[in-house]
């Protein structure tokens, strides 16, 4: 589903990432776990066409990527991405927040677009929020309503970049379920996270990036249960303790 090879992304003279080469198939989830600064998120940007890659080659489904607006519309319909921020209209109910996409992407009337909300809000176990405002939301179902408004352009890929990184400890087992659930689904993820038991129990492979590379990959159990390198080891013992 996804080609990266020898891909290559730098900042002015500060290269983020360096010569990355990685597949992911069809139904795959995969976590990428590692430092702040290790080059996860610019990475996963990447893949959405939020950053255009210096060198190497990125391809989804066979298609390389390109950066002309039509193809990133095309791409995106494919390959959504949920952020750390929830990012929701706040002058929009949860069921417009959500709605948006279908009607402005897919061209679709209010009411067909709204189907899809609910259907979606439904998915994220929100189905009694429809009218609500972000203002009136936890920020686990802020978090889950963005989850919510990524999959109602029903994409292939779904990209998620931290996005348990600014909930109160207690709101974080709610988005997890739902990532979990949509797992369990077969829907192609690719995840940055530091949650590693998370990590550990919802992807069928972990890799760990390390100074804009990546250092380590396998199995889930084998990365975190079984680390290899001293940087790894190292990594796991800080966040794991």
């Amino acid at each position: 589903m996804i080609e990266i090879d020898h891909l290559s992304k730098s900042y002015g003279t500060h290269q983020v990432i360096k010569d990355v080469s990685l597949s992911i198939e069809a139904g795959e989830v995969l976590a990428i776990i590692g430092r702040s600064g290790s080059g996860k998120s610019t990475l996963l940007r990447c893949l959405n066409g939020l950053e255009q890659i210096n060198g190497g080659a990125l391809r989804v489904d066979g298609q390389a990527v390109s950066y002309d607006k039509r193809s990133l519309r095309q791409l995106r319909k494919r390959v959504a991405m949920v952020f750390q921020s929830y990012n929701l209209f706040p002058h929009l109910s949860a069921q417009d927040n959500v709605a948006l996409a279908p009607r402005i992407v897919g061209k679709l009337e209010r009411k067909a677009s709204l189907d899809i909300a609910h259907e979606m809000l439904g998915r994220v176990g929100l189905s009694d929020k429809h009218n609500a405002y972000p203002r009136d939301l936890s920020g686990g179902q802020q978090q889950r309503v963005a989850i919510a408004r990524a999959l109602a352009v029903r994409p292939e890929i779904l990209l998620l970049d931290e996005v348990t990184a600014a909930l109160d400890p207690e709101l974080v087992g709610e988005v997890l379920k739902v990532l979990g659930d949509l797992a369990g689904e077969g829907l192609t993820m690719v995840l940055v996270t530091h949650e590693i038991a998370f990590a550990r129990k919802a992807a069928n492979r972990v890799a760990f990036m390390h100074e804009g590379r990546i250092h380590e990959i396998g199995p889930a159990d084998d990365i975190i249960g079984n680390p290899q390198t001293p940087e790894l080891q190292r990594f796991l013992a800080s966040v794991i303790a």
